[in-house]
């Protein structure tokens, strides 16, 4: 008898142990893919604020206007998992600099690229 309840209080133990393991896996693994879909953090708070590509795109137009290096209706940009492409042409290498300076100074982008063409 005392060896029936030797294994059964083992098995209790072993079977806690690995559920518990599974939930913190599962927990991990679950913040591991907000991490990675975040584009910034609340610091101060645990709490992780996810910008969608729209809010993005809408905070690189603006920031473009505002550093008047080219008309932005002359670019097409657009933004997939918080990464900017921007296409159209500029007059130089400086306006094509200026302008990655400026999508990269964008609070949640996480990323450029760039098809611009410099104008002969």
């Amino acid at each position: 008898m005392k060896y029936i309840i030797f294994l059964l209080v083992l098995m209790f133990t072993f079977s806690s142990a690995y559920c518990a393991d599974k939930s913190r896996a599962k927990r991990e693994k679950e913040a591991s893919l907000q991490e990675k879909t975040a584009t910034g953090t609340n610091f101060g708070s645990s709490k992780i604020n996810v910008i969608s590509n729209k809010d993005i795109q809408d905070k690189v137009t603006d920031a473009l206007k505002k550093a008047d290096i080219v008309p932005v209706e002359e670019l097409s940009i657009l933004v997939k998992d918080s990464i900017v492409s921007v296409s159209g042409n500029v007059d130089s290498l400086e306006q094509k600099d200026k302008i990655q300076q400026t999508i990269m100074s964008v609070p949640g982008v996480r990323g450029y690229k760039s098809n611009l063409k410099i104008k002969k």
